[in-house]
Formats: C-alpha cells, structure tokens, sequence
C-alpha cells in the first residue's frame, strides 16, 4: 500500500514512487477496494477522480456510487415476524394464568366478546410466545407486552374495517343536504347499469 499523508477532505499526498493507484475506501485507506487517482505532474499532489472498484466494474456498482464516494450494497433485513404455532406446555401454563388480561382488555375498551374475542386472542397468544422467546422483554413485564399486542390488533381491525366499502340505501337521506337521497344523487346515466333497477322497470 502506498504510503501517503491526509492534506485536505481529497486531496493526499504520496511519494514519487508510490504513484499511479492508490487503495482507498471513502477517504479510508483499506485493502479491500482500489480507487484510481491522479497525479499532477508538477507536484507530489494527487487529487481522487471517477473512482472505480476493482478492474472489473459491473453495472449494479456503477449505480451504487454517488458522486465520489461509493455506497455499498447492504439490504435492510426486515424482523421476522412470528407465527401461531401449538403452544408448549410452559406457554400454555402463561396463557391460561392470564388469560383474564384478555377479558378486562375487552371490557375496558367497550367491545362485545363474540365480534372481537377471535381479533385480540391470537395476538394474545403471540406476545405469550415472544415473552418467552425474547428474555429482553422481561424488563416491560408480561401484562404490558399483552395489553400493548391486544391494542396494536385492535388498531389493525378497525383500520381494517374503515378501508372497507360501506353499503347504504339508495333511499338513505344524505347528512347536510336537506332530505337529498343517495338515490337522488345518481345520474340518469349511471341508473341504466343497475341491474335491479332495469328488472323493476320491466
């Protein structure tokens, strides 16, 4: 490796006999990545231009510099999520001992068991799992790893059912327009795509 001493944020300096390539990484000196420099005939100055790695430059590396410097291609790995899978003997102790936290969950947030047991109980059973897979959680205590599943499945569900179209009659009076019906709103256009409509008329 040559040898050479930092000047400025890009420039360096090396000897007269280290000259032509120069190993550098990000302003770095390290073996694993070659970057080309140039020197400057009158002085000892090198000055770092188009950096490359290797001999060989694919087109996915090309893409991956940006400006001078070189990013490296690190992809993100996403967490893992959990699966409901038969419970052991352990866990199955946990979650029958608390399984009262999953009744006062749903009565301290007004919801009626036969719609919304079957929304908080699996996520229930999950934060069992995680509790005893991840020691770490130990510090939080199980009843707010629980509560805070149960709220986080409840906030999904009810998203869930916004997103969901909403059906209404056509002789439901629409708010704020004074009697106007949702029937009343259609084009006479769109009435001749409706099916029931046209089988009424005949």
């Amino acid at each position: 490796m040559s040898s050479y001493s930092k000047k400025k944020s890009c420039d360096f300096v090396v000897t007269a006999e280290n000259t032509g390539k120069v190993l550098a990484l990000s302003q770095r000196f390290l073996p694993d990545a070659l970057y080309c420099f140039t020197l400057k005939h009158f002085s000892n100055l090198l000055k770092k231009e188009d950096c490359t790695v290797g001999a060989n430059v694919s087109k996915k590396s090309k893409k991956r510099q940006v400006g001078k410097h070189f990013r490296p291609n690190i992809k993100k790995q996403k967490p893992r999520r959990l699966k409901l899978r038969p419970l052991e003997p352990h866990e199955k102790e946990m979650a029958e001992a608390h399984h009262t936290l999953v009744l006062r969950f749903l009565r301290v947030n007004g919801l009626p068991m036969e719609d919304y047991y079957d929304v908080v109980i699996f996520r229930y059973l999950l934060a069992v799992e995680k509790w005893f897979r991840r020691p770490d959680l130990y510090r939080y205590g199980f009843t707010s790893i629980a509560w805070a599943a149960m709220s986080s499945a409840l906030s999904h569900e009810r998203e869930k059912q916004r997103r969901r179209p909403q059906t209404v009659s056509l002789e439901e009076p629409i708010p704020g327009c004074d009697g106007l019906t949702w029937g009343d709103a259609i084009t006479q256009r769109n009435l001749t795509y409706t099916p029931y409509l046209l089988e009424a008329a005949v």
